[in-house]
């Protein structure tokens, strides 16, 4: 009887503490259960909020690229208007007001060249145009439009590149790529050379489009090269540019999913590779650029 005490003593202890354990373990799992369905509800918050805060941030970038975009081509008419009439004013003049009228030009020339790249960055991300492209025929187009620099400067340009190059890309983009290299070599060339400059431009294809601007030029100091792509930075005091050429052109590969490299010696030559895919990614970037009103 004593033994049967003990054991049935023993086994009531035993119901209690797990009678006790249990109501613990619901009551636990109901607190479990509440703040499981917090959590849930904070982090609905948190998406609702995170997908508002996305779309006013889209939104605010469609009005700033809307904006730079009207505010570039606005501002050119008048640009465009002041050097019409310098020009004649150019015929009509002479001696020092000619002079005169000529820095006028120039300098009006060098706003209207940094308008038309405000203009390129706000159409960077919204690209038109998927095409096929044939890049010998981008890269004579640029030498085309430096011609006349060329010619004046004695500046050698040698082109390297397989004449069947083709790949699947946004044609502008990629112009404004090969455009404003050519245009960084031909300036930093002329500042160390004044005549006699050379500018190679190679390409192959290996997986990817993979081309190169070498120029033998003044070259960029190991010190600023991280800040070669900033926007409105100039790699050289004596630089006659707006700080936004190599800018436009990082932007430019970043959105057609590519890369740029860079490989330097101060006094003897600059050479920027750039590889990009061999088809583009649409879904990405074809998007129409959202006109003025």
């Amino acid at each position: 009887l004593f033994l049967i005490s003990i054991v049935a003593l023993v086994f009531g202890v035993l119901i209690v503490l797990l009678i006790t354990f249990s109501n613990r373990l619901r009551r636990q799992k109901k607190d479990l259960v509440l703040a499981n369905e917090e959590v849930k509800r904070v982090n609905e918050n948190l998406e609702a909020i995170v997908e508002d805060r996305t779309k006013l941030l889209a939104e605010a970038n469609r009005e700033l690229d809307t904006f730079l975009y009207r505010a570039s081509h606005d501002l050119r008419t008048p640009v465009c208007s002041i050097i019409g009439l310098c020009n004649i004013a150019i015929l009509l003049s002479d001696g020092e007001p000619r002079e005169l009228v000529q820095r006028v030009v120039n300098t009006t020339e060098a706003m209207d060249k940094l308008l038309k790249k405000l203009a390129i960055v706000s159409e960077i991300n919204q690209p038109t145009g998927y095409s096929s492209i044939t890049l010998l025929d981008i890269v004579e187009n640029v030498q085309y439009r430096y011609r006349n620099l060329m010619e004046e400067k004695r500046v050698t340009f040698v082109v390297d590149c397989p004449a069947d190059l083709t790949f699947h890309s946004y044609p502008n983009l990629v112009e404004v790529v090969v455009n404003n290299l050519v245009e960084n070599a031909l300036v930093y060339s002329l500042m160390q050379h004044g005549e006699g400059s050379q500018i190679t431009f190679r390409a192959t294809v290996n997986g990817q489009v993979r081309f190169s601007v070498r120029d033998n030029g003044i070259g960029v100091d190991a010190t600023i090269q991280h800040r070669l792509f900033d926007m409105f930075f100039k790699g050289h005091p004596d630089s006659k540019g707006n700080g936004l050429g190599l800018y436009i052109v990082q932007k430019s590969i970043q959105a057609l999913e590519g890369s740029i490299a860079l490989e330097s010696v101060p006094g003897e030559y600059t050479e920027f590779t750039v590889q990009l895919p061999m088809h583009a990614d649409t879904a990405k970037l074809n998007v129409p650029i959202q006109q003025p009103f």
